[in-house]
């Protein structure tokens, strides 16, 4: 997992993302995103890296669960309200259910206390791994609602 915060006014990645093509690509439509456009799927490279626009309520942490993707990588933005993304090592956490190959999740039990907490604000970004159990939509007490986009990424594209 890697979490920080994404400059948009520079051209440059953020220094804890190895450089690529793919993560290029990424960033370079974060950067031209416009604020207000539609919600949505956004194909960057076919199926292969999209991007989901999408916004919702957040939940108390019981209504939400922890999840994990093989064959993805997320990289989630935080376009405005906010959130509480947990984050908790995959071998640490149980299924809940199997794994579901079309959309690429399986969800897992929340652990008693997670590894990290994550409070996405606006400029925030998460990049999340095949090892990294993660749960989102958990409110922050303060957002009731938060608008965001995720980069799906295939893993393909990372080596």
């Amino acid at each position: 997992m890697i979490f920080g915060k994404l400059d948009l006014s520079s051209g440059g990645m953020p220094p804890q993302v190895s450089r690529g093509r793919a993560w290029q690509t990424a960033y370079d439509w974060i950067r031209q995103f416009q604020p207000g456009s539609s919600h949505g799927v956004y194909e960057l490279c076919g199926k292969e890296m999209y991007v989901n626009v999408h916004g919702y309520d957040t939940q108390v942490r019981s209504a939400c669960r922890y999840e994990s993707h093989r064959v993805y990588v997320d990289l989630q933005y935080c376009l405005s309200g906010g959130e509480i993304v947990e984050w908790h090592p995959l071998g640490d956490l149980s299924p809940r259910d199997e794994y579901d190959g079309t959309k690429d999740v399986i969800h897992h039990h929340a652990p008693a206390r997670p590894q990290a907490v994550l409070w996405m604000k606006p400029g925030d970004f998460a990049i999340f791994y095949a090892e990294d159990g993660h749960m989102p939509k958990v409110t922050d007490g303060i957002n009731p609602h938060v608008e965001k986009l995720v980069v799906k990424i295939d893993r393909c594209l990372l080596d």
